[in-house]
């Protein structure tokens, strides 16, 4: 019955070890993290003091594209693009909008330098321009999804 009670008691302090060596390697990987100059991982504090500060001008027009991707439908027409190249009425269809109003946001997607376009025959193809933009959309995933 003793040996029974202190198997338990080793058995159970056991798995609390465990549970304390893997903590203390999560940690020690975000240190690591933090160490390399990566962002994840890192504190906010350290990330602006480690971040090169933008002037106006740039703060202004980055909002300015920002805004135009802040749209439901837009950041849906940018996840089907980054699968693949589309012409707009293939892309009206998969996202349920009308074509002329899919034209209009993929025109402003467009301006703001996030899509590029080419024409074949009557057809108009976009597809995503901005390299950017798969992380932007990982994020977004990561942190609503």
């Amino acid at each position: 019955m003793i040996r029974e009670n202190i198997a338990n008691v080793l058995d159970f302090y056991g798995k609390f070890l465990i549970d304390i060596r893997n903590s203390l390697i999560v940690d020690l990987d975000r240190i690591q993290i933090y160490r390399s100059g990566k962002m994840r991982g890192l504190k906010v504090m350290d990330q602006v003091e480690k971040f090169v500060m933008m002037d106006e001008e740039v703060l202004s027009r980055a909002s300015d594209c920002l805004k135009v991707l802040a749209h439901p439908v837009r950041l849906n027409i940018v996840q089907h693009l980054l699968n693949r190249e589309y012409a707009v009425g293939e892309l009206a269809a998969a996202v349920r909008i009308r074509q002329h109003v899919a034209s209009e946001h993929l025109g402003l997607m467009k301006k703001c330098g996030f899509l590029s376009s080419r024409r074949d025959g009557q057809k108009v193809y976009y597809e995503v321009s901005e390299e950017h933009l798969l992380s932007l959309m990982e994020c977004l995933k990561r942190k609503f999804s």
